[in-house]
């Protein structure tokens, strides 16, 4: 019986989600998984039982405790006006970024050019201050950029590098809101995602509120905000 229940909860990581935060009782779990396995000899109490009991128990631990509490630790730094470069992606284009590179024509005075090679793509963030000499710098290598981009820097302890559902808790906030990740990435201690600027007010409420609501269920209340910085 303890097999079914895990397994309904290991199928469905929304209804894991509502389970472990008390949104879904006992009874809505046992009905849930009677209905998903008809061929099975289960009685609803015994079932409601064995639910019941399993929560109460040490052995099973809760991936979002973990999680909650590494981001009731963390800050978050916001970035607007950034852009997203796609490049042609050949071998002249990297020769050219890393020349670039090299005589500091890009990434100069702390400005911001984040490169992402993927397997068949390769991206740029950018700030849009310095679209022109970037468009001058890569003539004819860009395909497409998007402006009014959005960038949210979740700056996390040393310890989320052990820590599962980290990013499952920030995308599962997120995506469940309709809000499209134009890109992400982690970097260490660091999960950057970025947004489209019509999404960007939804998605710094949406982090607020999961932050604090963090800080709450990890009891560190206090006083102090989880925002650090925010750059037009």
């Amino acid at each position: 019986m303890n097999y079914l229940i895990k397994k309904a909860l290991e199928d469905d990581p929304v209804l894991k989600i509502g389970f472990e935060r008390n949104l879904i009782s006992a009874t809505s779990l046992a009905k849930h998984i009677m209905n998903n396995n008809p061929g099975e000899d289960i009685k609803h109490e015994s079932l409601r039982t064995a639910i019941r009991r399993l929560k109460r128990s040490k052995k099973e631990s809760n991936l979002f405790h973990s999680a909650q509490d590494i981001l009731a630790k963390s800050y978050l730094h916001v970035r607007s006006n950034m852009v997203k470069l796609e490049f042609k992606k050949d071998e002249s284009t990297l020769h050219l970024i890393n020349k670039s590179f090299k005589i500091n024509e890009v990434y100069n005075n702390n400005d911001l050019f984040r490169l992402i090679k993927g397997h068949t793509v390769l991206h740029a963030i950018v700030e849009e201050i310095n679209l022109d000499k970037i468009f001058d710098l890569f003539h004819g290598k860009i395909i497409r950029s998007h402006k009014g981009l959005s960038e949210f820097i979740i700056a996390m302890p040393f310890e989320s590098r052990e820590t599962p559902g980290v990013l499952l808790t920030l995308v599962n906030e997120l995506s469940m809101n309709h809000i499209n990740f134009v890109q992400a990435h982690s970097c260490g201690e660091e999960i950057n995602i970025i947004v489209d600027g019509k999404d960007s007010q939804k998605c710094f409420n949406l982090l607020s509120n999961l932050f604090e609501r963090c800080k709450i269920n990890s009891g560190m209340v206090d006083n102090s905000s989880n925002i650090i910085e925010v750059e037009a």
